[in-house]
């Protein structure tokens, strides 16, 4: 199976495709505030044996993608960033993979941007936020962008204690760029988390709820069961505004589901493209 990384204005790729290339369509999966396109390095390969071409970007200023030289990091920013990406991924359905804040961005594009993606996957992300969202805000608005490098591989281990000592060695490699005398910083432009969380409605912030609404393609909802970036008043809400929405829980997983459950994750995508 070819894996190589790819420029696509104004986001880098990795790509994952069989040898027989992607005969069923474009799966593009989105990582969240926290993370980088190598969050689907475990799920990624499964979809393309399954017939998949695998498209996994860095959205703008994050992992190998430029810094926009204005700070375009708004919600609404980079979804229309996503929307222009998607247009130029090529024939054949394209399913949308949003984990966490890139599942939120993938309800803007499918409500704003019909005809863009045919299925939308939601991995513990929604319209509306739950307790843990403040506290995730302030985590990537608080944590220190640079430092030392065993610092900084200190701090962010609690988030991905689910991996092997060597599979989080090698997401922090990609993670981390070297600075030199044993310092490093986050692949992530500093300006992101200045922009990146939306405003309230009621500040002029985008409407979610009102997006949601607008959505009419099938849509999978995959949560982690406990995770508390949603509840179930969201979620009830959410099936109510789209009754033939599919919702799996997966028992004992937080919100890291691409870190903690990969092939279930992989497991129950495929399920659901193949209905």
């Amino acid at each position: 199976m070819a894996v190589r990384m790819q420029w696509q204005v104004p986001m880098v790729s990795r790509r994952w495709e069989a040898e027989d290339g992607g005969r069923r369509g474009t799966i593009v999966a989105v990582h969240g505030v926290s993370g980088t396109s190598w969050d689907f390095h475990a799920v990624a390969p499964v979809w393309a044996e399954a017939g998949w071409r695998v498209l996994a970007p860095d959205l703008p200023g994050f992992g190998y993608s430029p810094w926009h030289p204005e700070a375009r990091y708004r919600f609404t920013e980079l979804a229309d960033a996503l929307a222009e990406y998607l247009a130029g991924v090529g024939p054949g359905p394209i399913v949308y993979v949003g984990h966490s804040m890139a599942g939120r961005l993938g309800v803007w594009v499918a409500a704003h941007y019909p005809g863009r993606v045919a299925r939308l996957v939601l991995v513990d992300a929604g319209p509306g936020a739950g307790p843990g969202s403040p506290r995730v805000r302030e985590r990537v608005r608080s944590w220190p962008e640079s430092g030392s490098r065993e610092a900084l591989y200190e701090q962010y281990r609690g988030l991905y204690r689910a991996e092997s000592d060597s599979v989080y060695e090698a997401r922090m490699a990609e993670y981390l760029e070297p600075l030199g005398d044993g310092r490093a910083r986050i692949r992530r432009d500093p300006r992101v988390k200045e922009h990146i969380f939306p405003a309230p409605v009621s500040e002029g912030g985008p409407d979610l709820w009102g997006a949601w609404g607008k959505v009419s393609v099938p849509v999978l909802l995959i949560r982690g069961g406990r995770s508390d970036m949603l509840t179930d008043e969201i979620v009830e809400r959410m099936q109510g505004e789209h009754p033939g929405m599919k919702v799996e829980v997966l028992p004992g997983i937080g919100h890291n589901v691409p870190s903690e459950a990969p092939a279930a994750l992989a497991e129950q995508v495929l399920a659901f493209l193949n209905q």
